[in-house]
């Protein structure tokens, strides 16, 4: 019995780790940037694309493009109406 649980136990975090993929994000002054493995810089389109499997992580992505144009849009009217 033991010696099956913690075979079923390896087997689950061995296909968990296997199947994992790391995206990270890295703001500058530039913007911000998506790295994922193998690849240098990747844009917030290429990022959406690959979260299509998992459904509600592409929902948020969806949303936060469409909310940074907003941001950008209002942030240059303001400081548009701060500079004159």
């Amino acid at each position: 019995m033991k010696t099956t649980t913690i075979t079923l136990l390896l087997a689950l975090l061995a296909a968990t780790f296997s199947n994992a993929q790391r995206i990270e994000r890295v703001e500058s002054f530039w913007g911000t940037r998506y790295t994922l493995p193998g690849e240098r810089n990747s844009s917030m389109n290429r990022v959406i694309s690959i979260m299509e499997p998992n459904s509600e992580a592409q929902l948020y992505m969806i949303k936060a493009k469409k909310g940074r144009l907003y941001a950008n849009i209002l942030s240059i009217g303001g400081g548009g109406f701060m500079g004159w």
